[in-house]
């Protein structure tokens, strides 16, 4: 089994850098959840990568446990090339999410991820609901108060693009019933957003969505 490095991200207070509609990113610290919910989950994906690579791509490798980075021992998801292609867990119940890990394929093409964005939300309209920081690695997202959320969706925008993913573990307990869970005052009943910039430099955005909020806040390291 190959051999991955982490490296954790925190998202907690607010960095003001610019302003897009409808977007709003935060940036730093919690700690993580003992329990994978991913491994009690359900995957599914846009589309399956055709032969002869088809046997070896499936949407719930993602989510198996094993962190394995080299598609061809049969750990890692691929669809086939195709606009906007994506990959989608259910949790089967609404979870407060505080962490993510994300383990990018190292034997080939670890750039397919570059531009992918993790929605988090209870809504599978338009799947609404990291330079993953080199081939094999496994990044790692926190949140400090976590993200109310039944679907985890990752999505690369765009045409004729391939998404590839070798593990995806969420952590996270289960959404009080009846609670509203907020960060900073700000509705996250929506949806949730992180976007990956560019697999070959080291920079990352967290990207939190709302329904009504206009302000956007943006972090790049």
């Amino acid at each position: 089994m190959s051999k991955s490095v982490s490296r954790v991200h925190y998202c907690d207070h607010v960095i003001q850098v610019a302003y897009f509609p409808y977007i709003i990113f935060y940036y730093n610290a919690l700690s993580m959840s003992a329990r994978n919910l991913a491994l009690y989950g359900k995957a599914t994906q846009s589309d399956l990568v055709q032969n002869p690579w088809s046997a070896n791509g499936h949407a719930i490798n993602a989510i198996d446990g094993n962190r394995d980075s080299n598609y061809e021992h049969g750990s890692c998801t691929a669809t086939k090339l195709q606009d906007d292609p994506w990959w989608r867990l259910d949790l089967l119940d609404k979870y407060v999410v505080t962490s993510i890990t994300i383990t990018n394929r190292k034997d080939c093409c670890p750039e397919r991820l570059d531009g992918a964005e993790i929605h988090i939300g209870n809504s599978l309209l338009n799947n609404g609901n990291n330079q993953c920081d080199g081939g094999g690695r496994s990044l790692t997202f926190k949140w400090n108060k976590g993200i109310p959320g039944r679907y985890i969706n990752v999505v690369i925008p765009g045409s004729n693009r391939l998404l590839t993913l070798c593990e995806v573990e969420v952590y996270g307990y289960p959404a009080p019933d009846g609670e509203n869970m907020k960060i900073n005052d700000q509705d996250l009943n929506s949806m949730a957003l992180i976007k990956i910039i560019n697999q070959k430099r080291d920079m990352l955005t967290i990207i939190f969505l709302f329904k009504n909020n206009r302000n956007s806040i943006k972090r790049y390291f």
